[in-house]
């Protein structure tokens, strides 16, 4: 019974290897093709927000589509929150 059970973890194991190499591919490609989509100028406004090197070692599709939202909006790191959204408001209504 040890031994079923042992094959089935081992079994199990080699399928979770490859679903996370199968994530990681995919991530790459979804990263590769936001990053492809975007002109020079808003990839280089990327850049100052000090971890797009650290994200792209990761390839995080998600914190690079809320980078390239809020610098398209006008909020950057350098910027005020607060008064972008209070120059902003006018827009909505």
């Amino acid at each position: 019974m040890a031994e079923l059970v042992e094959a089935l973890h081992v079994q199990e194991v080699g399928l979770f290897a490859k679903k996370r190499s199968l994530l990681k591919a995919n991530m790459a490609k979804l990263w590769r093709i936001i990053i492809d989509q975007c002109t020079e100028a808003l990839v280089e406004s990327i850049r100052p927000e000090n971890v797009l090197e650290e994200k792209q070692v990761g390839y995080n599709a998600i914190w690079l589509l809320k980078a390239i939202k809020r610098i398209v909006q006008g909020v950057t790191t350098s910027s005020n929150e607060y008064h972008a959204a209070f120059c902003a408001t006018p827009d909505f209504y």
